[in-house]
């Protein structure tokens, strides 16, 4: 960290950090930062979900019939992105420091945005397996690279906010990608009747340049991706000390309140410490959060791709522009929820219990979409699905970034658990072969949304008797570690705050560092 923003714990304490300049601090990096990397999710290109979505509508507007490739090599080719990435996630997360977000994240993403643009001019199955493989490699490290970004921006109890605005941005890219294919959004739009007098574009755009509709659902919003990529380029700072838009009083605000939320994130500079990657790969909270992400990455990856299809079905087939205009209320209403959550979360520091809410809305989802054959019903069923999938990632998400410190552990942490959810993306391509209504798919799904709830709970209940046993240490006279596997290890007289006030990163085993419920 910079020497002119060190952070002032005495005064902090003392005196309270400037809250105008803190929120004067905070609006300009949600106007200069999260709204840049949210465009970047709604275009969906840093997103690993808008992908599977545009190649999930591509799917019933014609792509496998033009390829005339079948169900299992179309899994294939998702699946490949998925293994691809799943390669790249740790060791570019760990990169971020030493090149820079402000340099990695943009051009990963303009690289993405041109690889995806090819899929548009993809005329064979071998050919779209290329730049599928080539789609993973420039995806990987992206998702948990903008998460550590974010996380080293905000303290601990702002980050479900940022992240819910963030990952719910994936919702509107599924929302948005439906209505590209089909042209356009109604004046007026019903479940049951309605019509459709909007703008011919995309799906309608067969045959315009030699290419069929669903190859323009790539081309357009690839290179819509590649100048949002360089435009935000411009924006993105590489820490609080360098974003140009903050004031020397407001950028001292931001550096206490992180201080005091997890310790100083720019204590290491760009030095790489093994040892913090050891840690974290031994800990068995991460093991323990892990499979949280694989649940809701099978559900959520899901979702994302077969959603048209699921709502073609319900409404009986061959409507395709129908069915893709039919996938943006489950996607609106995801968003909104989940933002509202997030608010209410971050209000009260509870992760775990906002996890156990939305799982417990999926599990009432499936139940209903499992024991229903009406199609009203069936509808309603699956919005509830996709609001539980899509506002579990926020709190999932800060939950592990609140609760891994300092930043070579938040990093890996971060990376694993992305991988993990990419492990169940990879799953879901493979469940999803009974239409019309997979039975087989909602099946493990509702399974799946019990499974989170239920390492939600583990998860409180491990982090509350790790702080219980903070506590009982912090009574003794010497302060002291607190080792994963509930050991104490001593640091000798110096305690969290003036670790702090000499800017030395704090690790989440500190006595004094209190795990996020």
């Amino acid at each position: 960290m910079d020497e002119a923003i060190k952070p002032n714990v005495t005064v902090t304490r003392a005196e309270g950090t400037s809250h105008a300049a803190l929120t004067r601090a905070v609006l300009k990096l949600d106007a200069f930062l999260t709204i840049p990397l949210m465009l970047y999710y709604l275009l969906s290109f840093i997103a690993r979900l808008f992908d599977r979505t545009n190649i999930g509508n591509a799917r019933i507007g014609g792509l496998q019939k033009s390829l005339n490739i079948t169900d299992r090599e179309y899994s294939i080719a998702l699946t490949l992105t998925y293994v691809t990435r799943a390669c790249v996630e740790l060791p570019g997360n760990l990169l971020y420091k030493r090149v820079g977000p402000h340099i990695l994240m943009p051009t990963m993403v303009v690289l993405w945005g041109i690889v995806a643009t090819m899929q548009g001019f993809v005329k064979s199955y071998r050919g779209l397996l290329v730049v599928r493989v080539f789609l993973g490699i420039c995806e990987g490290g992206l998702l948990p690279g903008v998460t550590l970004y974010i996380a080293s921006f905000y303290p601990r109890q702002m980050l479900q906010q940022r992240y819910a605005f963030l990952y719910t941005a994936t919702s509107l890219a599924g929302a948005f990608s439906g209505l590209i294919a089909t042209g356009g959004m109604s004046p007026c739009l019903r479940i049951q009747r309605y019509t459709l007098n909007f703008n011919v574009i995309v799906l309608h755009m067969d045959g315009v340049g030699g290419l069929d509709g669903w190859a323009w659902i790539f081309i357009i919003e690839g290179l819509m991706t590649v100048v949002l990529g360089v435009l935000i380029a411009f924006i993105l700072p590489a820490t609080v000390s360098s974003a140009r838009y903050l004031t020397p009083d407001e950028k001292v605000a931001v550096a206490n309140a992180l201080a005091l939320s997890h310790g100083p994130t720019d204590a290491t500079a760009k030095k790489f410490d093994s040892r913090q990657v050891l840690e974290t790969l031994k800990s068995p909270y991460l093991w323990l959060i892990s499979p949280l992400f694989f649940f809701n990455g099978t559900r959520l990856f899901g979702l994302a791709v077969f959603a048209p299809s699921i709502v073609n079905a319900l409404i009986g087939g061959n409507q395709p522009i129908r069915a893709q205009l039919l996938t943006v209320p489950p996607y609106a209403a995801a968003f909104i929820v989940s933002v509202a959550a997030a608010f209410v979360a971050d209000r009260w520091g509870r992760r775990g219990a906002c996890t156990i809410v939305f799982a417990t809305t999926s599990i009432v989802g499936y139940a209903i979409f499992l024991s229903s054959n009406v199609t009203s019903v069936n509808y309603f069923a699956l919005v509830l699905q996709t609001v539980g999938a899509y506002g579990v990632p926020p709190a999932i998400s800060a939950w592990a970034a609140n609760n891994f410190s300092p930043h070579y552990k938040r990093a890996t942490a971060l990376a694993v658990v992305v991988i993990m959810s990419v492990a169940g993306g990879l799953l879901s391509t493979w469940i999803f072969t009974d239409p019309p209504h997979y039975a087989r798919a909602t099946r493990i799904n509702l399974a799946f949304a019990v499974g989170e709830a239920v390492f939600a709970v583990l998860n409180i209940a491990y982090l509350r008797r790790k702080n219980q046993e903070k506590a009982r240490r912090m009574q003794s006279s010497a302060p002291q570690e607190v080792s994963d596997g509930g050991e104490a290890d001593s640091k000798g007289a110096e305690g969290f705050e003036e670790r702090v006030g000499r800017s030395v990163e704090v690790n989440d085993r500190d006595t004094e560092f209190v795990y996020c419920l």
